[in-house]
């Protein structure tokens, strides 16, 4: 999740992140898992952030099993009787955590603990769709750093490493209080432990009035990045697609988004320099429709990728128009490669 941290007036001293955009990071996906890989562009995101004045605030992931498609209801997965966030989970959230910590002057280290949030999307107890906010401890974080927490079998419970990986690793001894069946309260021993431990709830939700970073328009949708795998592409002609909504009056509503302005960064079809992306991101920040229109005017190298993408939008409408043939009887567009109608079934009559 990409956005910014910003001032909650409704709790005293109170900070909120505010999402402006999702970027999606290479993954892999099974059944029931979904790993996250090494990302090749993740400093061209940091720098695009940084034009932004954004930063990233926290991951989401979601596990909606759909119910009832008619009702548009989804499954409950999530509860106090099973689980809301697994060891695996709460793993990647302590990992996560460890990378973006939180940067203080007040603290020796010269940071503290960390404001990055897990975000899951699941089915609430009325099997509605349902966003909720947490953060592992920072003694969770401790042992994830220390690669001392594993996953189990059971996703509610968490394991401490009894052997260490090398000789200079130490394992601690990590325990915790339980009432047993007479209320008395006991100390367990944390192999295995449940997870609830480990949770820190952060209240998760939607603004009472929506105010949009980017252009999020349904009928003008450009590709996200990273998602090949669903046959999803940022090649010439999606891209080309894009363009070709939008007039050069409406360059501004053009530019303004994440993954566009993402594109013009890493593209391998035009190179912009970061000092040319930088000033599109002023100017989107800015909303200033006339600085955008003589931004586009003046840019060489984006009348070049324009012209090369709206040139291979043409090229592919008259290689479809190419491979088709009219039938002569009820003027059902067919596929050249069949000699009779899909529709009537009558043979192909040649001109």
């Amino acid at each position: 999740m990409i956005g910014r941290y910003e001032s909650f007036q409704e709790i005293p001293l109170g900070i909120k992140a505010t999402v402006a955009a999702i970027y999606e990071p290479p993954q892999s996906c099974s059944a029931d898992s979904v790993s996250l890989e090494a990302d090749p562009q993740e400093k061209v995101v940091d720098d695009l952030c940084s034009y932004l004045n954004l930063k990233r605030v926290g991951w989401i992931f979601t596990d909606l099993w759909s119910a009832d498609s008619s009702k548009g209801t989804v499954y409950c997965t999530r509860h106090k009787d099973a689980f809301f966030l697994t060891a695996q989970e709460c793993i990647t959230a302590g990992w996560l955590q460890n990378k973006y910590p939180n940067i203080t002057t007040f603290c020796t280290d010269g940071y503290f603990g960390s404001k990055f949030t897990t975000v899951v999307a699941s089915g609430n107890e009325w099997n509605q769709i349902d966003f909720s906010g947490y953060q592992v401890s920072n003694q969770c974080a401790s042992l994830v750093e220390a690669n001392l927490l594993c996953p189990t079998s059971h996703p509610e419970l968490a394991y401490l490493r009894e052997v260490p990986l090398t000789p200079s690793q130490y394992i601690t001894d990590v325990h915790y209080m339980e009432k047993n069946e007479y209320g008395v309260e006991t100390r367990k021993d944390g192999r295995p432990m449940p997870v609830e431990y480990l949770l820190v709830d952060v209240p998760a939700g939607m603004p009472k009035e929506p105010h949009a970073t980017f252009n999020i328009s349904k009928k003008c949708y450009f590709p996200t990045e990273n998602r090949i795998l669903i046959g999803e592409l940022q090649d010439a002609k999606a891209v080309g697609q894009y363009i070709s909504e939008f007039s050069h009056n409406q360059f501004i509503e053009l530019a303004t988004n994440f993954h566009f302005l993402l594109f013009l960064l890493n593209n391998d079809i035009v190179k912009f320099s970061k000092e040319e992306v930088k000033s599109l991101c002023d100017i989107v920040q800015q909303q200033d429709r006339g600085k955008a229109m003589d931004w586009a005017s003046s840019n060489a190298n984006w009348a070049t990728l324009s012209t090369l993408c709206l040139h291979s939008v043409q090229e592919s409408s008259t290689t479809e128009s190419s491979n088709k043939w009219s039938c002569k009887h009820c003027t059902f567009e067919n596929l050249t490669e069949r000699t009779d109608c899909f529709m009537c079934g009558l043979p192909r009559l040649e001109t």
